[in-house]
């Protein structure tokens, strides 16, 4: 009985929060130059446009989700907020997918990129260290990138880079979160969360958003990656957002950014 009760009392809290929900926004805040020293917006084709984030790992190296190492011509561009900053930019001379990536799935979407010439460090451009543990539900993280800023079609990303504080939440926790978001998402909507993901969530009306793929999840106590946004995203429809979780590939990561 008590689930069944937990399952209404839930439910109810979506629909009111639904209401109160801002129709322009996800929820996100302005950066400040220099917070996330470790962020590089991949951009595509001539016109540069912004597609993805990433995280700096070393001089040569960022990590990303591996969708977002599809496509033609890309740069990285690094030490900026806004996307009309020049920052440093950087072309990418070599992606590197997970080799079992599965797009269908879900599965194994995270990949590095090497960048054609060594990355200089400074206050506003440096690296983030790997997440090597597996992460234990309720960790305090923060989320950053520029990612649609709507909940609905047509999507904008957003030209200022924006984040997000989150918690982590158990994987049967984040299945039955989205089980019951579906009323606000779509009634097909069903991501598939096995144990290589982990899920944090915000609250609703705030999340990640497309334009978000890529973008590191930060363990807010240590400063640690501890995930990287995949795609299925629910625009902060009341679903939780899903990553590939670091800690299950960093034995592949530093095999793949050695220098």
């Amino acid at each position: 009985m008590w689930k069944i009760l937990s399952f209404l009392c839930v439910a109810v809290a979506l629909v009111e929060s639904r209401s109160a929900i801002a129709p322009s926004i996800v929820g996100g805040r302005d950066a400040q130059l220099g917070q996330f020293p470790y962020f590089m917006s991949i951009r595509y084709g001539a016109a540069l446009s912004h597609g993805c984030g990433s995280g700096i790992l070393n001089v040569r190296f960022a990590i990303t989700a591996a969708h977002c190492l599809n496509g033609g011509e890309r740069i990285a561009v690094a030490g900026a907020i806004r996307l009309a900053d020049p920052g440093v930019r950087f072309n990418i001379i070599r992606s590197i997918p997970h080799p079992n990536f599965n797009m269908q799935l879900l599965w194994n979407d995270i990949g590095v990129y090497q960048v054609d010439r060594d990355i200089v460090f400074t206050n506003l451009i440096k690296p983030i260290p790997l997440n090597r543990r597996r992460l234990v539900r309720n960790t305090p993280t923060i989320l950053a990138g520029h990612g649609a800023y709507q909940q609905h079609p047509p999507w904008s990303v957003h030209p200022h880079l924006q984040y997000l504080h989150s918690t982590t939440m158990s994987n049967s926790e984040c299945i039955a979160r989205s089980l019951m978001a579906r009323i606000f998402i779509d009634p097909e909507y069903l991501p598939i969360i096995h144990a290589d993901h982990i899920c944090a969530f915000a609250s609703v009306g705030v999340g990640g958003c497309y334009g978000d793929s890529g973008s590191p999840l930060v363990n807010r106590r240590n400063g640690e990656v501890v995930g990287v946004v995949v795609s299925g995203l629910s625009c902060a429809r009341g679903a939780p957002d899903f990553y590939a979780r670091v800690s299950s590939y960093t034995r592949w990561i530093e095999s793949n950014i050695r220098l």
